[in-house]
């Protein structure tokens, strides 16, 4: 009883400490330089989400590992361009089928293909016109969907205040 036991809590363990291990861990990544005034924003993940491509004429290095760039620091006080990422995936979206059909009338060759919820999906580089931020703030750029065929919006949130600072809507073309 008490190897089973002993077992139990080995396999406890080992199943803890390996999602651990797998989980993304963030670290922040800076494109301010030294001394300057900064702001911090962190991106939406999931779906609907976003991600950094660009700023301005730099690019997002990779991270290694399980590790994402998260807050990503940026100049405070003026204007910034930056290239992001947006992406949905539609719930209900299947993958288009083809296969061979066989019957004592012949081959047959069937293709099902679904247009409904595939071309609701979006995967688009998107000019994000940030406003300035002030200074020590903290921002969440997110993506918003409205009903499907609507507004495709890029959300900029105060998260200390939970204000909506800015929101720019964008085009998908299918």
């Amino acid at each position: 009883m008490r190897a089973v036991n002993f077992f139990i809590i080995l396999i406890i363990a080992l199943v803890c400490a390996v999602s651990c291990v797998t989980v993304p861990t963030s670290a922040p990544y800076s494109f301010a330089d030294s001394g300057n005034e900064t702001a911090s924003m962190s991106f939406a993940q999931g779906s609907p989400g976003v991600h950094l491509v660009f700023f301005e004429d730099r690019v997002l290095p990779q991270y290694s590992g399980y590790t994402r760039w998260d807050p990503i620091i940026f100049p405070a006080g003026r204007e910034l361009k930056l290239t992001v990422h947006a992406s949905y995936n539609h719930p209900n979206s299947s993958p288009s089928r083809a296969g061979l059909l066989l019957s004592n009338q012949g081959i047959a060759f069937g293709m099902s293909v679904n247009l409904g919820p595939d071309s609701q999906n979006v995967n688009y580089d998107v000019v994000f016109e940030c406003p300035p931020l002030e200074p020590g703030g903290s921002y969440r750029l997110s993506y918003r969907r409205t009903v499907p065929g609507g507004r495709n919006m890029l959300v900029l949130t105060n998260t200390n205040t939970g204000r909506v600072v800015h929101e720019q809507e964008f085009v998908v073309r299918y």
